[in-house]
């Protein structure tokens, strides 16, 4: 009896202990939406990307690409032509869901308009993102897959969210 009172809290103390020893990875989980991807976008378009800049000081680290519009396919807040939103943000590490491009490289991108921040985000949780070599033949495939979207309630009667303050935004040059 008294080997049991001794050995149990011994187990617990050893438990306790130890958790400051062992640290929790985070590994990015995400729940299968009903919806396709392309039709959870603020903004779908074949970008094409041209930099990227990894940001440390900024907790969680962020990762932008600037990219160069090639086709607007989807633009629910009317961002493509300014300045400001030529520039996707995502995480830097793939345990926080990140996406990583390459400079380069050309995609079909989905991103979502985040008015907390004020930028346009990908995640691998809810970002259609597909590298696609030849876009001029594929682009109207592709905006007959967005088409398609019409059929989700949640595409076309979606909440507006906060909407960017354009007033103060720099035009882009094309």
């Amino acid at each position: 009896m008294i080997l049991k009172l001794f050995f149990l809290p011994s187990i617990v103390l050893i438990v306790i202990l130890s958790q400051g020893l062992f640290h929790q990875s985070e590994a990015c989980s995400c729940a299968k939406p009903e919806i396709p991807l392309r039709c959870l976008a603020d903004f779908v378009a074949i970008v094409k990307i041209t930099r990227e800049q990894f940001h440390a000081r900024r907790r969680p680290r962020w990762i932008s690409y600037n990219y160069d519009l090639l086709f607007l396919i989807y633009d629910k807040y009317f961002l493509a032509g300014f300045k400001k939103y030529r520039v996707l943000w995502t995480p830097a590490s793939e345990e926080a869901c990140g996406v990583h491009l390459k400079v380069g490289q050309t995609y079909v991108i989905g991103a979502k308009y985040n008015p907390y921040t004020d930028r346009l985000e990908l995640n691998s949780c809810w970002a259609y993102v597909k590298p696609i070599s030849e876009w001029k033949p594929k682009k109207w495939h592709i905006y007959g897959l967005m088409r398609k979207c019409l059929l989700y309630k949640d595409f076309t009667q979606g909440e507006r969210k906060k909407t960017p303050d354009l007033s103060k935004a720099e035009l882009a040059q094309d």
